[in-house]
């Protein structure tokens, strides 16, 4: 009986360690953006109210097209914070705290500005294109497709025609 106890016990030890190992691996890599997850929880319902408020407006919500999206979003956007903080680790990067901070900002701005997108176009769509502005809803569609931060500039990404200075 106790001989029985005693291989129970061990094989659930042997088959639950790489189980309990990884998930120690993955909450060691998401506890010090403790902050920055609750921040994306909180983007994430709003996006999720916003998206489900457009989709009533459109008549065409759909509850089963809602599970899956969040499910999906927020999926993306924690196996992105487990990647970008796992990048955090490398070795090389820790005798360079500049790349550091880099790349902790990119990782952070990335997830942040995904579901910013999301929200803004359904806020957009809600207040007839008032907030935010038609005009900075296309340059966030046309940073969306092409990744140029220039998108945001005053001349919206376009380059700016040589002018002929007068000699």
């Amino acid at each position: 009986n106790t001989i029985i106890k005693l291989i129970v016990s061990l094989n659930v030890a042997v088959i639950s360690s790489p189980i309990f190992m990884l998930l120690h691996s993955i909450l060691k890599r998401l506890i010090p953006d403790f902050d920055f997850i609750v921040t994306v929880v909180i983007l994430l319902s709003v996006d999720l109210a916003l998206g489900v408020w457009r989709h009533i407006d459109e008549k065409t919500f759909d509850h089963e097209d809602m599970i899956l999206g969040l499910m999906r979003k927020t999926a993306i956007c924690f196996f992105s914070i487990i990647l970008f903080n796992g990048m955090l680790g490398i070795k090389e990067f820790s005798d360079h705290p500049d790349i550091l901070s880099w790349l902790t900002l990119v990782g952070k701005l990335t997830i942040v500005v995904y579901i910013f997108t999301s929200a803004a176009f359904s806020l957009s769509y809600l207040s007839g294109g008032r907030i935010p502005p038609i005009g900075i809803m296309k340059r966030m569609k046309k940073f969306e497709d092409t990744g140029d931060v220039t998108s945001f500039t005053n001349n919206g990404g376009q380059q700016e025609q040589p002018t002929e200075t007068p000699t």
